[in-house]
């Protein structure tokens, strides 16, 4: 296994031509600030910062110890601020493990290597689903195939969580940011002018508190995964979460 390894992220918005002009450039602009938000949060996982490159696509560069899942939904929901009321921008993400054969640069631009080769092999994969999707390609030699498929199941599902928050339960998306700043329910309803049992019933509908327990867990395991290749693990020191 070699230890020259990085996570190659790109993302793409759905559909972002079928944005209308005016609410498109807002988007645009949205994805820059939370791209910006991003490097400087997570500085200390970042190899080379978050930048849009094509039209909406963006890219970035991380170590593989990085929270992955953390700054994916940092993006969507960054994109998504609460201030603004349109139709949810739906994002894809494809996740490269791999090598980078070219020098490291302090953007995500002008490098070459597997990890970007399989994150635009991800997200080609990606474009196959609908809307909001999550796909990992590792390099061969990088990760055996098992985790390779487990990772790609437990983003999957947070994928699938975030669909339904979107499609089923759009309320929820409101009051997400400030469940992220461990607001308490009646600062909530303060904020949102409504009621308190409301924002309660609607946190239980979207299964909040069990998700984010998830959210922590898969990330937590895909640290694992990627850290300490299983042939080096302690023997029964991983029992598979799916």
């Amino acid at each position: 296994m070699t230890s020259n390894r990085y996570l190659a992220i790109i993302g793409d918005i759905v559909n972002s031509k079928k944005i209308p002009g005016e609410q498109r450039k807002q988007v645009q602009s949205r994805l820059e600030e939370t791209l910006d938000s991003v490097n400087q949060l997570y500085g200390d996982y970042i190899v080379s910062d978050f930048l849009i490159t094509l039209g909406d696509e963006f890219q970035g560069l991380l170590r593989p110890n990085a929270p992955l899942y953390e700054i994916i939904s940092r993006v969507v929901e960054g994109i998504n601020a609460v201030r603004f009321k349109e139709k949810f921008v739906e994002v894809r993400f494809g996740i490269g493990l791999g090598r980078v054969l070219t020098d490291i640069k302090r953007v995500a631009l002008g490098m070459d290597g597997p990890a970007f080769h399989y994150a635009r092999n991800a997200l080609d994969i990606s474009h196959d689903m609908k809307g909001h999707a999550i796909v990992f390609r590792a390099e061969p030699g990088t990760l055996i195939e098992q985790d390779e498929t487990s990772i790609n199941a437990l983003l999957g599902l947070l994928a699938v969580t975030r669909k339904f928050w979107i499609h089923k339960a759009s309320k929820f998306n409101e009051i997400l940011p400030y469940l992220r700043e461990n607001r308490n329910q009646r600062d909530i309803a303060s904020l949102l002018s409504c009621t308190q049992p409301l924002i309660s019933k609607q946190i239980a509908s979207a299964y909040w508190n069990e998700v984010k327990e998830l959210e922590s867990t898969v990330d937590a395991q895909i640290k694992m995964y990627l850290e300490t290749p299983r042939k080096y693990r302690k023997k029964n020191s991983y029992a598979s979460p799916i």
